[in-house]
């Protein structure tokens, strides 16, 4: 069986976790599977500058790969595809300003409410 076959079934695209984060005005009490993950994701955006570029690019494949492994399962962070995935996203992220924006605002976020 591949890693594929052994993903959860509910599960949500790393950019629609960006979203949420950047969105939220309060930490995530209502699901204690996202408060750990938030938690973590601001550990990783600690020292990140918000307001700088190459600060974010930086950040942008830790969050990525903590996001796809919270999501998907730690398989994922081994198959292919997901990792095709997961570069794609990348680079979404790097070239389009409203993605960038979305990265911009989730750091902003996780700073503010961690």
């Amino acid at each position: 069986m591949n890693a594929a076959m052994a993903w959860p079934i509910r599960r949500r695209s790393l950019l629609d976790v960006l979203r949420l984060v950047g969105d939220a005005r309060t930490r995530p009490y209502h699901s204690p599977r996202d408060m750990q993950l938030w938690r973590e994701l601001a550990e990783l955006v600690a020292h990140t500058r918000q307001d700088e570029p190459a600060s974010l690019a930086r950040i942008r494949q830790p969050l990525l790969r903590r996001i796809l492994e919270a999501e998907w399962g730690a398989p994922a962070l081994h198959d292919e595809i997901a990792l095709a995935m997961l570069r794609t996203e990348e680079s979404l992220l790097a070239v389009d300003p409203d993605m960038c924006d979305v990265l911009r605002r989730a750091v902003t976020t996780l700073k503010r409410l961690y």
